[in-house]
């Protein structure tokens, strides 16, 4: 009788040391992805800022090149305009020739 609980006994413990061994490596486990997990997020939002960062920078930049296009847009019409005032006054100009010939011809 006392070999069949000595037996017993000795089943019971080895089924607890293997119970709280799986459950010690279930933890050391879950612990070792939560880790990791938490690393590769550190990373991805660590990417993201940086890549946040770069669109922040590309659009002061395209702001400031569409300020620079209107500048020029701007100066381009003001010499179109200029422009057109100068043909404006050559025309004149040639015109007043034309009749100082005319006049001078006759």
């Amino acid at each position: 009788m006392m070999s069949i609980e000595i037996s017993l006994l000795i089943s019971l413990v080895s089924v607890a040391i293997a119970v709280i061994t799986i459950i010690s490596n279930f933890k050391r486990n879950n612990t070792k992805d939560a880790t990791e997990d938490a690393t590769q997020m550190a990373t991805v939002i660590t990417e993201l800022k940086s890549i946040s960062n770069g669109i922040d920078e590309i659009k002061k930049e395209i702001t400031s090149i569409k300020d620079e296009v209107k500048d020029t847009r701007d100066r381009t019409t003001r010499v179109e305009e200029s422009c057109k005032q100068a043909h404006k006054r050559i025309d004149e100009i040639i015109a007043r020739l034309e009749n100082y010939k005319k006049e001078r011809g006759n």
